[in-house]
């Protein structure tokens, strides 16, 4: 019994070191930890330092739904898991103004010039751009598939611009399978079909026209925080990886057309990527929206290590 507890006591202690080093450690320089966290894709593209933000997102997963099954001896087991997001809309809108305002403050102290939102947001080809989308949509209301789930009901998220600001959905061809529900797919045939009787140019070519004008690298901003961690639906808050957080670029005279072998690829809309490629969890008994915001702060800044060294 001696030896037995003397095999079971080192493998308990690693399991138990294992699961404290999915926790996101705060106390350590995000730039130390970004090569763990973070990808970039094709950053020598951006061909100067002038950029506009046309697009910044925070996706709040508000009720996550999971079906799974398993088979213990022999038998089809059936588990059903919901979690719900536990902030209120005013605090969901006060942590996205917050990452935004503190996202231009690092890119402009890294010798990005930002072209203010004012100085495009009522040029013809801004307008272009968002024309099926409107001006007065936060938050916007999402659905989504959370893992493995395999019921007909999907799982429900606000996604949440700056305050005067829009966001906008990738084109239909760009956006992750994250997405790919019933009511992602129509508005998004509805869109496409609206911006072709319209005369519009696809999105993602729209982009690239307002790049031209602008002579400036148009960038998209996305975070997603979910109310649980890992694929375990476990309790404490996630900011999502697998490439769905990201900064995404796209410079003048990008193409847009894409090729991947990848089952599964992440968001491609652009041409250029700094993304989160796996998630950052917070301690279980986190609470407090300061805390997201923490953690929010730590993701920027390893996207900020990342993009200024160019890799």
């Amino acid at each position: 019994m001696r030896r037995l507890s003397g095999f079971v006591l080192p493998v308990l202690l690693v399991l138990l070191s294992g699961c404290a080093e999915n926790i996101y450690n705060l106390t350590v320089p995000a730039p130390t930890q970004a090569d763990q966290y973070v990808e970039t894709d094709d950053l020598g593209k951006i061909p100067a330092k002038k950029i506009a933000i046309t697009s910044f997102g925070i996706e709040f997963d508000t009720n996550v739904f999971s079906v799974t099954s398993t088979r213990i001896n022999n038998q089809r087991s059936t588990s059903t898991k919901t979690s719900e997001v536990a902030l209120s809309n005013e605090v969901m809108q006060s942590i996205v103004d917050d990452a935004y305002s503190k996202l231009i403050k690092d890119l402009t102290a890294a010798g990005y010039e930002i072209l203010p939102y004012e100085s495009y947001r009522d040029t013809p080809a801004y307008e272009s751009l968002i024309k099926s989308v409107g001006k007065t949509q936060s938050p916007v209301e999402l659905t989504f598939k959370y893992g493995d789930n395999q019921a007909f009901r999907n799982s429900d998220a606000l996604v949440f611009a700056p305050t005067g600001m829009v966001w906008y959905q990738p084109a239909a061809g760009e956006a992750s399978g994250r997405y790919a529900t019933l009511t992602n797919v129509g508005s998004q045939f509805m869109s496409a079909m609206g911006r072709g009787l319209s005369g519009e140019q696809p999105l993602s070519k729209a982009e690239v026209a307002l790049a031209d004008d602008l002579k400036a690298t148009v960038l998209k901003v996305y975070y997603i925080v979910s109310p649980v961690r890992t694929a375990g639906m476990k309790e404490g808050y996630t900011i999502v990886g697998d490439g769905q957080s990201r900064l995404a670029f796209r410079t003048p005279g990008a193409s847009t057309t894409h090729f991947t072998f990848s089952k599964n690829p992440p968001p491609l809309d652009g041409n250029a990527f700094v993304r989160l490629k796996k998630d950052v969890l917070l301690e279980p008994s986190v609470k407090s929206y300061q805390d997201i915001e923490k953690h929010l702060d730590a993701v920027r800044d390893m996207f900020m290590a990342k993009l200024k060294a160019g890799k």
